[in-house]
């Protein structure tokens, strides 16, 4: 008991830490910004002294949401305090600026890493019989979305997202190129709906986006690693309570207004990082016309949970990685665990090296099956092994029967059955 509260001590005091870093580099921002003002008036320069001021108005709505938010709700989501006892990370499809009664009956909430999707600006979704339509995000008077730079390096494929960092070299290689990056937004006020005139069909609405999990990093010290004996060979395994987990939907982006909330899904034709200005008609509930700028942005969430990291030093390759990743999640229920309880990416050990296998619970906070996976780790790889050698599909290739799930489609021309074996089976 002495050494849990200890560790709880830990965690609350990184959360406070976490708080006063934001809030420095924040001062320290507008303090710059409000310097370079002061510069342009002095040279005459009005319209950049106009620009700066409107930015240092955008950084200090940042500032107040992020000194706005509920202690619990903050706490909660720090698992701090037990989650599954505090609704955080709700988000709501608003449309009850609609004024009708059919809105008036309708109440749409998702948990935010579903809501990405499944309320992305362009989605529909049926309630009541009717069809809705997702067209901006909600920003309360005086606040601002979150906004995070991520990006993937070129060198070792490691992943980082954080708020307010660009250009920074990949803390796995020290590489400063990148193969992908961008910048999401968190729509932690919900977003704002309309009825649709057309009715639904008999299909399912379909989904204009997808979801991505990535793993970002330990919160606080990374926990040390376990050597496992697995069959002939041996793994390291580390298991903690507090992985951050980042979701992004992945597709075209969005063409986001900061400070209307207009959100519509981005053109084909046009260049993804491509801002615009462009009048657009306010989001329900905010009458006329905006002329703001509009910025190409994605969606994204965070959130910590329970993950344990499986290296095994034979997987070098990616297929290889993801193969066994899938393999060894599609062989939970042998277990208990139900499909969708645990997903999984991989984390960059650098080039050349073996990536890690990165399971997590996906109920932020964490429910207890990550501990389940690490306790019948032997059992779990004997079951994958007899799965992917029983299927009927081609070693090279996978199948809905083996590998593949609707929520791995970004992999699967990487998995194969066959590599999945080779990984394995010395470990079963």
């Amino acid at each position: 008991e002495e050494n849990e509260q200890r560790e709880n001590h830990g965690w609350l005091a990184r959360a406070r830490d976490e708080v006063r870093s934001d809030i420095a580099d924040i001062t320290t921002e507008i303090d710059w910004l409000q310097d370079q003002a002061q510069q342009h008036i002095s040279n005459k320069e009005d319209n950049k002294a106009r620009r700066t001021n409107w930015r240092v108005n955008a950084v200090l709505r940042v500032r107040d949401t992020l000194t706005g938010r509920r202690l619990l709700d903050f706490l909660a989501q720090r698992v701090i305090l037990p989650k599954y006892g505090f609704p955080v990370d709700v988000a709501t499809l608003d449309v009850s600026r609609l004024g009708d009664l059919e809105s008036s009956r309708v109440d749409l909430s998702r948990d935010l890493q579903l809501a990405i999707t499944d309320y992305a600006p362009g989605s529909k979704t049926v309630a009541n019989r009717l069809l809705w339509e997702s067209v901006g995000l909600k920003i309360p008077a005086g606040k601002a979305l979150l906004e995070y730079k991520w990006s993937i390096c070129s060198n070792c494929d490691s992943f980082v997202a954080a708020r307010g960092v660009e250009d920074a070299a990949c803390a796995v290689c020290g590489s400063s190129e990148t193969s992908r990056s961008g910048t999401f937004l968190q729509p932690i006020f919900g977003f704002i709906g309309r009825k649709c005139d057309e009715k639904p069909s008999e299909t399912r609405p379909q989904k204009t986006v997808y979801s991505q999990f990535h793993f970002s990093d330990y919160a606080g010290a990374a926990p040390d690693y376990e050597e496992v004996a697995l069959g002939t060979k041996t793994a390291r395994v580390r298991f903690s309570k507090q992985g951050l987990i980042t979701v992004l939907t992945r597709g075209r982006g969005f063409h986001v207004c900061l400070t209307c909330g207009h959100a519509a899904p981005q053109p084909r034709q046009q260049s993804r990082k491509r801002n615009k200005l462009a009048p657009h008609e306010r989001p329900p509930g905010n009458r006329g016309e905006c002329s703001s700028m509009l910025v190409h942005r994605e969606l994204g969430h965070q959130y910590l949970t329970d993950v344990v990291e499986l290296e095994i030093s034979s997987a070098r390759e990616r297929n290889m990685a993801w193969s066994s990743l899938y393999a060894l999640l599609a062989a939970t229920q042998s277990v208990g665990i139900a499909p969708g309880d645990l997903d999984g990416t991989l984390r960059s050990n650098g080039p050349g090296k073996a990536p890690s296998l990165i399971i997590f619970d996906t109920v932020p906070g964490g429910a207890g099956h990550v501990r389940r996976f690490v306790a019948r780790l032997d059992e779990l790889v004997a079951a994958a092994v007899a799965l992917v050698r029983g299927c009927e599909c081609g070693e090279d290739t996978s199948c809905y029967a083996c590998l593949r799930t609707y929520t791995n489609q970004s992999q699967h021309d990487e998995l194969s059955r066959g590599s999945a074996l080779q990984i394995l089976e010395p470990l079963s």
